[in-house]
Order: C-alpha cells, then sequence, then structure tokens
C-alpha cells in the first residue's frame, strides 16, 4: 500500500518505521532483526527524502547501523558514503571513527585515509584518526622494507595538528627508516628531536619507542658518526635509564646489558684507554656480559697503554 502512497508521505512513514524498529532493537537487543529492518528503512529515507536534517540523519542511522550489524563491504560503503555527502556533518567525528575500526579490523589503512583526507574543514579527532591510519600505514610498508613508500605518511603524520602521540612516534620511526637506509646523519637528527622532547609515556611504549631503545639508538649513531664523545654520553644515559626501569623485555634488557660494552667502545675509540679498561674489566669480572669480545677490546686497551704484559695474559 505504501508505494502508492505520495513520496512526501511515503518518507514521513518510513522515517517513523525506522525510528520504531530501532527503538525495539534497543528494547530487545538479542533479536538481531529488529535492527536490520530499521537499517532498511533508515536506506530508503535516505534514498527518497529531499535534501535536509531528515536525509543526512537517515543516512547517519544507516552508516552507523550498517557498522553495527557488520555486514562488509556495504559498511564501509555507507561510511565512506556519508562522510563524503556530508563532511561537514555534526556526525563526521562519530562516522570517522567507525570507520577507523573498519579500517584496523580489514587493516586497510590507504582507503580510509583517502576518504578522510576529503573531509573540509576536519576537527581535531578526524586528524587525529589520518594521523594514527597514516602511521600504521607507515609501519605496514616499513615491516615490508619498503621504506622508501613508508617515508610520506610518516611526514604527513608529523604535518598534521592532532593527536601528539603520533608525531612523537613518527619520530622515532623516521630516525629508524633512515638508519636501515644509511642515511645516519637524518637517523641521528630524528632521534635527538624524539628524545629532546622528553616525554616517553606508556602508550609510547606499546609502539615500541622508549628513552632507552632511543638513547641506545643515538650511541650507536654516534660511533657510527664518529662522534665517540656524544656515543659515551648517550650510552651512559641509556645505562641510567636501563638501572631506572622497574621491568624490562628480554630485547630491553639486552640492549641494557649491551650498553657495558658499547660504552667501553666509545671510550676506546674516544682515546680514553683507561676508562675503557674499567669498562671492559667489569664487563668481564662483574656482568659476565659478552666476555670474549670483552677480552679482545680490553687487550687493545692494554696496547694503547703499553702495558704489554696484561696484553699477552
Amino acid at each position: 500500500q505504501i508505494e502508492s502512497w505520495p513520496e512526501n508521505l511515503k518518507v514521513v512513514a518510513l522515517f517513523a518505521l525506522a525510528d520504531t524498529w530501532m527503538r525495539w532493537s534497543i528494547e530487545r537487543p538479542e533479536d538481531r532483526k529488529l535492527k536490520k529492518r530499521a537499517l532498511d528503512a533508515y536506506f530508503w529515507v535516505s534514498e527518497l527524502a529531499e535534501e535536509g536534517e531528515r536525509r543526512e540523519f537517515a543516512l547517519y542511522c544507516y552508516a552507523k547501523l550498517n557498522f553495527e550489524v557488520e555486514e562488509a563491504p556495504r559498511n564501509f560503503r555507507s561510511l565512506s558514503s556519508f562522510l563524503q555527502q556530508y563532511p561537514n556533518s555534526v556526525y563526521r567525528d562519530e562516522i570517522s571513527e567507525y570507520l577507523s575500526a573498519l579500517a584496523l579490523k580489514a587493516r586497510n589503512y590507504q582507503v580510509s585515509i583517502n576518504v578522510l583526507r576529503e573531509i573540509r574543514n576536519r576537527s581535531t579527532k578526524v586528524t587525529g584518526i589520518i594521523q594514527k591510519l597514516s602511521y600504521l600505514q607507515a609501519i605496514t610498508l616499513f615491516n615490508r622494507q619498503q621504506y622508501v613508500e613508508a617515508l610520506p605518511y610518516l611526514d604527513s603524520v608529523l604535518a598534521l595538528r592532532g593527536d601528539s602521540l603520533w608525531p612523537l612516534a613518527a619520530m622515532f620511526w623516521k630516525s629508524e627508516l633512515y638508519h636501515r637506509m644509511g642515511e645516519y646523519n637524518q637517523a641521528f637528527l630524528w632521534m635527538k628531536n624524539f628524545v629532546d622532547k622528553g616525554f616517553f609515556g606508556p602508550d609510547l611504549l606499546q609502539l615500541g619507542c622508549s628513552e632507552l631503545l632511543a638513547c641506545y639508538q643515538l650511541g650507536h649513531l654516534s660511533y657510527k658518526l664518529d662522534k665517540s664523545s656524544q656515543a659515551h654520553t648517550y650510552w651512559s644515559r641509556r645505562l641510567k635509564v636501563g638501572k631506572a626501569m622497574v621491568s624490562r623485555s628480554p630485547y630491553e634488557n639486552a640492549v641494557y646489558r649491551d650498553a657495558y660494552l658499547r660504552l667501553g667502545d666509545a671510550y676506546l675509540k674516544d682515546g680514553q684507554a683507561t676508562k675503557a679498561v674499567n669498562q671492559f674489566t667489569l664487563c668481564i669480572r662483574e656482568l659476565a656480559v659478552g666476555v670474549e669480545y670483552a677480552h679482545y677490546q680490553l687487550a687493545i686497551a692494554y696496547g694503547i697503554q703499553k702495558r704489554f704484559g696484561p696484553k699477552r695474559t
């Protein structure tokens, strides 16, 4: 019968029907058919209604319900369609979060980035979502060793003003990326920027960005760049940070213990033979860290001191 009604009456009736199905679905969440009926009714309102608040709200509900009932790929298309049609809507932040959640679940970041970038006058929340997805896309490419391809995404994270977490993490991994590419000056610059910010919270730790690892990297890069005095400054800091940590992962513990050897290397390269001897002796006698390597370096340090008796033994 409703098919023969005038268009404006159809819209009113369908909107009322959709609202009723929606309220019943909230009261009886176990009956998934109710939400599906509400979804279909909102779809027809969005198709038949003239442009205005009612159509925008219907399309918003349709997109939201598609997300909730998890009907892929229609859920992604409906969320994208809403943002493309109503980029300045009061619902854009909520819909953007749903789109981000789908991207995270499917690990399909690029398509969502493209959709969200089309939004004009983006809110801080939407910008933060773009940053997060760009960061994750960069890390995906980094893990595939596609370093050149990953770099623009890290640059995008740094250029956007949204969530402060993602730019900090981008600095850390941009340094790692340049390190893998053999561009040590750039790697040093970006890791120093990260450390100089002085923020090392638990959220960054979950992303693999810690002060301990950053100082390890800076010490290593300083050594490669023949900045031995800076190398032992950063490796000394790494030891201080490591000692202060309540717990360390196996990798962090390995990095922490390795710092004792690297500090000896830096002293040796800087011509501070006495400090090198003391450092490598500590590694051998007290810490049992890299004992064979420490003996080798210790012999070199003794040679610099012209202590040939100890070197032979």
